[in-house]
């Protein structure tokens, strides 16, 4: 009696294979898919890093300032200082950072009437152009939204430390809207009411990842 020989068929081979290549694109598309969520989140987890670590150091700076010297406006340049009396949502921050010794004294001269209303204006401008201060090595930062080919980030204007530029020019390609929300407190002195920068209120929103944008806030309440 013979003996049948042992071994694949065609039919058999070719099954065998067709197992081999759906499995192998099963494992291929479940790859790439987590290879992807990866990417999202890592992407997702470096902004708001980086979005977070801008306003530890904007609220730092905030603390360290002078607090009458805080100015929201919507200017670009420390020299061509335009600061605005509205209310509205603005774009830059300024403010001047105090050092041991310094003889800076804030003024009221900047307060002006406009509509029967008096508001808080140029106070930093002030002091930056005042006799006590113009041989004074002060401080100062200034935070502002800036667009430059297409790509938003926070341009940082500083006389303090040379990298902050750096730091901040991280944030492009990320930035979506950088805004600030002035507040006023009305207060009465000597029978004149007037209305002076009480709070701000910081949104910085940003993209998370490629298809999702999300936003950070902080609020400010100016010291007395």
């Amino acid at each position: 009696m013979r003996r049948r020989k042992s071994g694949l068929t065609l039919i058999e081979l070719i099954v065998s294979l067709s197992i081999l290549v759906i499995l192998f694109t099963v494992v291929y598309d479940l790859y790439m898919n987590n290879l992807s969520l990866y990417k999202k989140d890592e992407m997702k987890v470096k902004s708001e890093l980086q979005v977070k670590n801008f306003c530890d150091s904007l609220y730092s700076y905030l603390k360290a300032s002078y607090q009458n010297s805080i100015e929201v406006g919507n200017s670009e340049k420390l020299e061509d200082v335009k600061w605005s009396e509205v209310i509205e949502e603005q774009k830059s921050i300024l403010m001047l950072i105090p050092q041991k010794g310094d003889p800076v004294e804030c003024s009221d001269s900047y307060i002006e009437n406009l509509s029967g209303s008096y508001y808080y204006r140029g106070r930093l401008k002030d002091i930056i152009n005042s006799e006590e201060v113009k041989n004074t090595d002060y401080h100062y930062i200034m935070f502002s939204l800036k667009e430059e080919n297409g790509g938003k980030y926070i341009e940082t204007i500083s006389n303090i430390i040379e990298d902050s530029q750096i730091k901040t020019k991280s944030l492009k390609g990320i930035v979506e809207n950088f805004t600030i929300k002035p507040e006023y407190v009305q207060v009465n002195e000597n029978a004149e009411a007037r209305l002076i920068l009480s709070k701000i209120k910081i949104k910085l929103e940003y993209k998370q990842s490629k298809n999702k944008t999300d936003n950070i806030k902080l609020d400010y309440t100016i010291r007395n």
